[in-house]
């Protein structure tokens, strides 16, 4: 799940480290949320989304989804 995950990031020249900032701006931010939708198959709340501030928080909210 976390190497599916990091492949979306270099979709947007990321590098993500577990516990830093994701740097996205607001339009990749949402773009890489959708992508993540297609991609596993779930959808993500406003709410949820507006918690995903690290890698870490993508790859938890992925895997409670899972």
């Amino acid at each position: 799940m976390e190497d599916r995950l990091r492949n979306l990031f270099r979709d947007f020249n990321q590098d993500p480290k577990p516990h830093e900032p994701v740097t996205t701006d607001s339009l990749e931010h949402v773009q890489l949320i959708m992508m993540m939708e297609e991609e596993f198959g779930f959808e993500i709340t406003d709410e949820e989304e507006n918690d995903l501030k690290t890698f870490t928080d993508f790859v938890k909210l992925a895997e409670s989804k899972a």
